[in-house]
């Protein structure tokens, strides 16, 4: 998911506020990786990362890409909000029509597949 500034933003960063006036601040895109070499190489990046880290079940990556269209890893949020409508990996799962609750039911069978049988 691409998050783009709207004039009304705060500049250049997806500030609390932002985030928080989001209906009025920014725009959310989904683009395919079949579209956009860009968003390809963004998502393979981010897999790389959640991997690296040993992270597992849920979580967010965030990049930002230079000013020659190439993705850079900024974080992992492993524990990403999962406010229905408010938190962003909702709203990303929301905007690939995977409804909240088969969201958190993922999340909930990758935790159990770790249990002791």
């Amino acid at each position: 998911m691409e998050i783009v500034l709207r004039d009304s933003a705060e500049p250049e960063v997806y500030s609390y506020v932002n985030k928080e006036q989001s209906e009025e601040r920014v725009d959310y895109r989904v683009i395919s990786p079949d579209d956009d070499l860009e968003v390809a190489a963004a998502e393979a990046e981010a897999l790389n990362a959640w991997r690296a880290l040993g992270c597992r079940d849920a979580g967010r990556i965030d990049l930002r890409s230079d000013s020659h269209g190439r993705p850079h890893f900024l974080e992992v949020n492993p524990m990403a909000g999962l406010h229905p409508e408010h938190s962003d990996l909702p709203m990303l799962c929301t905007a690939f029509q995977m409804p909240y609750q088969e969201l958190i039911r993922h999340i909930v069978d990758s935790a159990i597949e770790r249990l002791p049988l």
